[in-house]
């Protein structure tokens, strides 16, 4: 029996680069009776949605980053980029809410620089507050193909994602050792 609908959510899908794009290409082609949204950022000024293969299509949900602070207006540019990030976030989320599927694929655990640092300093957990995905009153299932772990928040947003989802696919044992754990 073939789904109806599936979307793909990856922070950084660009079909021609990387294991997760390849991933999900693989996954689009192999599941070819089904119909595929591949819901992304957009940091490069690619088109808002385009077909991507017979039964999938993608669209990107501008994330404006600066890629050099200046030192004289490193906060203000932070603030901008915050803003980027939440508004991309927010509009992600919305989407994904009221979307007409049946299963939400989450590749991954893309981590928005911006709010992140705004985590460290605040003893409200924000990040995770703003990327709840226990929101989406959808089927979920998170493949996590690498464990970044560099310190306490980022364990905290990881941590997280973990209770939001029933269906976890680990693709390496030191990962499902981690979230068995």
């Amino acid at each position: 029996m073939a789904l109806d609908h599936i979307v793909h959510l990856n922070k950084d899908f660009y079909p021609n680069s990387g294991g997760g794009p390849t991933h999900i290409a693989s996954l689009i082609v192999s599941m070819g009776n089904s119909n595929h949204i591949v819901v992304t950022d957009d940091t490069t000024g690619l088109v808002r949605k385009e077909d991507f293969t017979d039964n999938s299509k993608i669209i990107r949900f501008p994330n404006k980053i600066s890629k050099n602070y200046s030192s004289n207006i490193r906060i203000l540019q932070y603030l901008v980029d915050l803003f980027h990030e939440v508004r991309c976030v927010n509009e992600k989320i919305r989407y994904l809410k009221s979307g007409d599927y049946e299963i939400l694929h989450v590749h991954g655990l893309g981590l928005y620089p911006c709010l992140k640092t705004l985590n460290k300093y605040f003893l409200f957990d924000i990040y995770n507050t703003i990327l709840s995905f226990s929101r989406i009153d959808k089927a979920k299932v998170l493949t996590l193909h690498n464990l970044m772990i560099t310190n306490k928040v980022v364990k905290k947003i990881y941590d997280n994602y973990f209770k939001q989802f029933k269906f976890i696919i680990c693709v390496d044992e030191s990962i499902y050792e981690y979230v068995r754990a």
